[in-house]
């Protein structure tokens, strides 16, 4: 095969995609990044794509070009894991919150199946009170001050009917709609032409920029007008959404004792903690951590991005948070600072 002897559309296709997968539920993603726990041993070589190349000394160069810059070469992970134990005698009636079970079947309310389908576009009175805002200050003065440019104060502002008859409407749908299926909200309905509309209603939202990036007199700021739009769109969508939810779950919502199938409670028996194979340090971090909580040593305890606590009256233990941004993944899952 003379693939990879130069650059070219057919090499690009092979480092960019590989091959196709149908992946987990059809999510087009290998194992490691779909299901990145409980996958199938050996699962990574029936999902690597071989390319034998003769003379293909480019493939050679992007290999090192990887190593240079410190990239994964591959999607190979390492699991390790550590003891999770769970304490179902609980000694008194613990009550939790949870949705009622409906009459004819005895499963749960859900917005999803029981709810009022949202509708896109309508704006109720708790978002007016807290605007929603979007700063991109920072991000233009980051910008600017690598070209050297200066940027003017800062403006708050909506957009008019001037800026908005420059929008691609169609682009912005099309990201609406993959940022709905991105988080399952298969129930919520997006029309195209509700997104002017939606726009020019001023009183739910703030924009704000430096001076100047809002006005008519440069075509530029026409890119930064559809991003902005863009971002607001989304950061409504998941205001609303959750607002529709929580309008249709809390009133539905009852005291239950807490039993030992809850969702609260872990079923596994075990942590996994996943990272890539070629993470020394964080497996190091993790190494460590499965060392000193063996150990049964008190207090918090902490290595790089891992902190592990061992609370004598914790439900379950330990408790494992990973810092935001960390490659470790953790299932179930760990600990979240809010």
């Amino acid at each position: 095969m003379h693939v990879g002897k130069s650059e070219g559309a057919q090499i690009i296709q092979l480092f960019g995609r590989g091959v196709r997968l149908k992946g987990h539920n059809w999510s087009l993603q290998r194992s490691g990044f779909a299901t990145p726990a409980r996958q199938p041993e050996y699962i990574q070589y029936v999902e690597t794509l071989n390319v034998f190349g003769i003379e293909a000394d480019f493939m050679e160069r992007f290999r090192k070009f990887l190593e240079e810059e410190e990239l994964p070469k591959n999607d190979q992970k390492d699991v390790y894991t550590i003891p999770l134990n769970v304490t179902y005698e609980f000694g008194h009636r613990l009550k939790v919150l949870r949705p009622r079970r409906k009459r004819g079947d005895g499963r749960e309310y859900d917005f999803k199946r029981d709810g009022a389908v949202p509708v896109f576009g309508q704006v109720p009175d708790k978002l007016r009170q807290k605007l929603i805002e979007i700063d991109w200050y920072p991000r233009i003065q980051s910008l600017e001050s690598k070209q050297g440019s200066q940027v003017g104060k800062k403006e708050s502002s909506t957009f008019s009917n001037n800026h908005l008859v420059y929008l691609d409407y169609d682009d912005l749908f099309f990201r609406l709609e993959k940022f709905k299926r991105e988080r399952t909200w298969h129930n919520l309905n997006i029309a195209k032409s509700a997104i002017r509309p939606l726009l020019e209603d001023g009183t739910w939202y703030r924009l704000v920029t430096p001076s100047g990036k809002m006005t008519l007199d440069s075509f530029s700021n026409v890119h930064l007008w559809q991003e902005m739009a863009a971002e607001l769109l989304q950061k409504y969508i998941e205001e609303f959404y959750n607002y529709c939810k929580a309008a249709f779950i809390e009133p539905r919502l009852e005291l239950r004792e807490l039993e030992p199938d809850d969702g609260n409670l872990p079923q596994e028996d075990e942590y996994q903690l996943i990272v890539d194979a070629d993470q020394q340090a964080l497996i190091n971090d993790i190494k460590t951590l499965t060392r000193e909580i063996a150990a049964r040593k008190g207090g918090i305890l902490q290595a790089g991005d891992l902190k592990g606590c061992l609370f004598a009256n914790h439900l379950y233990e330990p408790v494992l948070h990973a810092a935001k941004g960390s490659k470790i993944q953790i299932a179930p899952v760990s600990l979240t600072r809010v």
